[in-house]
C-alpha cells in the first residue's frame, strides 16, 4: 500500500497495488478543509514508519501535525 497526502483535496488516501481509486483514511471525502480532528487544510507531507500503525501528517494551514490510526 501507498499513503498519499493530497494537499488540494485536504485528505490522506491509501492506495493498494493495481487499485483504480484510493481509500480516504483521514480528511473529508469532498475535499473540504477544516480545523477539527480528522479534517485538514493543505496536507503537504506524511510520515509512516514500517513498524507503526500511526501516520503523522503535516496539516500546514492549520499549523499542526496530526497523528492518525490505521486500524
Amino acid at each position: 500500500s501507498v499513503y498519499i497526502a493530497c494537499a488540494n483535496n485536504n485528505r490522506i488516501q491509501k492506495w493498494q497495488t493495481n487499485a483504480t481509486f484510493g481509500i480516504t483514511i483521514a480528511g473529508n471525502l469532498n475535499g473540504i478543509a477544516g480545523q477539527t480532528p480528522y479534517l485538514m487544510n493543505m496536507t503537504y507531507g506524511i510520515a509512516l514508519y514500517y513498524e507503526e500503525k500511526h501516520p503523522y501528517v503535516s496539516d500546514s494551514y492549520n499549523n499542526r501535525i496530526q497523528r492518525f490510526s490505521l486500524r
